[in-house]
């Protein structure tokens, strides 16, 4: 997913810091605050982001502000997800008063805890969570970035917990993007991951590696970092599949490069066991 495209912006607060803002220090420090911690997000420095938004969080507790709170609370999950931080999701989660949410954040909160059980690779739960929000879109309505993103995480979940069957998601995600008037590399990419998934599901190999390698040359483009790490991830799955060990452990290594770089405990552990088993 875009990296900026579930981060949450201070759009939904009064108003942005502008010159000539008359607005009280505490608001305009907040919103500063919130920006900052976007940008150490965008640059993949989580726990800078993190801190930022902590303090933001506690600039606005010192007034009361509770939109600022809630939207501070709620970058602080997605940036505790980012890191694979499961505990601080939880513990998040468990802090947040959701009833005084408005429908804008209640949708971002339902994205992050299906977010929450795909990481932590339960995905018929992730898929259960995801279903509230597909009754919220309709085929039959243009392409909206919103559609497109739950289409394809529907998509993805389908491929992984109903390998043998057709993927509704999929084709919707598919129809989305043929509706669109200007092609998004990001959207191709994304459909190139997919339909990799689908050849390693059915045992197709050759195509599953060629789709994902071009889908993993728009990332390094791109330099995001999570996404080469995941395609790297994927890559390592599809030369298992062929007991091809010594180009498993060489994407796996890349990746591990990139996860240990962004401070990510969880990936770092992970990888690291997968690596044990590799001669």
């Amino acid at each position: 997913m875009n990296k900026v495209q579930l981060i949450l912006l201070c759009i939904f607060l009064a108003g942005c810091v502008s010159e000539g803002d008359t607005r009280p220090a505490p608001y305009l420090k907040g919103e500063a605050l919130l920006q900052q911690g976007l940008e150490a997000y965008q640059h993949d420095n989580f726990i800078q982001a993190s801190e930022k938004f902590t303090a933001a969080f506690v600039l606005y507790q010192s007034f009361a502000n509770t939109k600022g709170m809630l939207l501070a609370q709620l970058n602080l999950i997605e940036t505790a997800l980012a890191m694979d931080d499961f505990a601080q999701v939880t513990m998040g989660l468990a802090r947040l008063d959701k009833q005084e949410l408005e429908p804008a954040l209640q949708h971002k909160l339902a994205l992050l805890e299906v977010k929450l059980a795909y990481q932590q690779q339960n995905y018929p739960l992730a898929l259960q969570k995801l279903q509230p929000l597909l009754i919220e879109i309709s085929p039959q309505l243009p392409a909206t970035d919103a559609a497109l993103t739950l289409w394809a995480m529907q998509a993805q979940l389908q491929l992984l917990t109903q390998p043998q069957l057709s993927s509704t998601g999929l084709a919707l995600f598919q129809q989305g993007l043929s509706q669109l008037v200007t092609p998004s590399p990001y959207y191709e990419a994304l459909l190139k991951r997919l339909l990799a998934q689908v050849a390693l599901n059915q045992q197709d190999y050759a195509t599953a590696h060629t789709v994902l390698t071009q889908a993993l040359a728009y990332y390094q483009a791109q330099a995001n970092r999570r996404a080469i790490a995941n395609c790297l991830e994927d890559l390592a799955a599809i030369a298992a599949a062929q007991h091809l060990k010594n180009q498993q452990k060489q994407y796996l290594l890349k990746s591990l490069a990139i996860w240990t770089w962004l401070n990510n405990e969880y990936k770092h552990q992970l990888l690291q066991n997968q690596l044990k088993n590799l001669p």
